[in-house]
């Protein structure tokens, strides 16, 4: 095996010609004869780089390159001192909900926006509503607090909060008003309940489903095959898998027929079907319609009359 020293320039004459391309070049030790990569100061660490170390004050560990000049642990501390967190509700506060004040939308804008129509002239007064609260510049779930405010109930100060039953029901209700109407911003919509664009469509999908000529396009998964297409069934489609034994069939309607075992041999004489070997003739059709018949001769007589 050849020596380490002879290995090293071959070893960085290989990583030159690979095809692989890196998210950072690769920078090599400055001192001639050294194949290792750069630690800093264009040294490796044998060849005197000196590691940087944490700007706290008394912190020996080393420095990351993505923290800030700080090492890991620091970083974490100083990331969460300087994330806000959302502020307390005093004592008073956690017992004594806040006073009812403003409007609801159920007041004035759904019902005017029900009854609303293009020949009126004018805007849809919830597209308006809506609209001014996202021009003006409002925070986002600014149409949520409001709804909560004029119950007398507290505000949410994290958008991402669960909704409760009747402000599913109220979103609801804004979709259908909103939908098929001309002008219809669903981004203000979003906006003003602290949601993302197109919120709409994932409430939608929990009472409503696609029905009709064109469904849904389901998501499937590349392992699982696609199933194939049912085959059709008609009444000129006979097959054993779809109605039974043929045998078992023919054999029970003998017997619920009360068939004697004088008779002859059942035959399928209403549809005609014989075998190859066999042939019909007339004194089969009489000998069948005449042995084990229910009537007399006098009565079929009486009934030819």
């Amino acid at each position: 095996m050849a020596p380490r020293f002879m290995m090293e320039p071959i070893a960085v004459a290989s990583a030159a010609s690979t095809t692989k391309v890196l998210k950072h070049k690769r920078r090599y030790c400055r001192m001639d004869g050294c194949s290792r990569i750069v630690k800093s100061q264009g040294l490796c660490q044998r060849h005197g780089a000196k590691p940087r170390c944490c700007k706290v004050d008394g912190c020996q560990k080393q420095a990351q390159g993505n923290f800030d000049g700080m090492c890991k642990s620091h970083f974490k501390a100083f990331k969460r001192e300087q994330t806000p967190l959302p502020p307390k509700p005093s004592d008073t506060a956690l017992v004594c909900p806040p006073v009812a004040q403003g409007d609801s939308v159920y007041d004035k804008v759904l019902p005017e926006s029900i009854a609303w129509n293009p020949d009126m002239g004018g805007e849809l007064p919830l597209i308006a509503h809506l609209r001014e609260g996202f021009e003006s510049g409002k925070s986002p779930a600014w149409h949520r607090n409001e709804e909560r405010q004029a119950r007398g109930l507290w505000p949410v100060h994290n958008p991402a909060t669960q909704l409760e039953g009747w402000e599913r029901e109220l979103v609801w209700m804004e979709i259908l008003v909103l939908t098929g109407s001309p002008d219809a911003s669903f981004r203000h919509l979003a906006r003003g309940w602290g949601r993302d664009k197109g919120f709409h469509m994932v409430l939608a999908q929990f009472i409503c489903e696609r029905h009709g000529d064109v469904e849904r396009k389901k998501r499937e998964r590349g392992s699982r095959k696609k199933e194939e297409e049912e085959e059709y069934i008609g009444a000129d489609v006979w097959d054993d898998a779809c109605y039974g034994d043929v045998a078992y069939n023919e054999a029970l309607a003998a017997e619920l027929l009360n068939f004697s075992a004088a008779s002859p041999s059942h035959r399928r004489i209403s549809s005609f079907t014989l075998d190859d070997d066999e042939e019909f003739d007339e004194e089969d059709m009489a000998a069948y319609s005449s042995e084990g018949s229910p009537f007399s001769d006098n009565e079929e007589k009486q009934y030819a009359v």
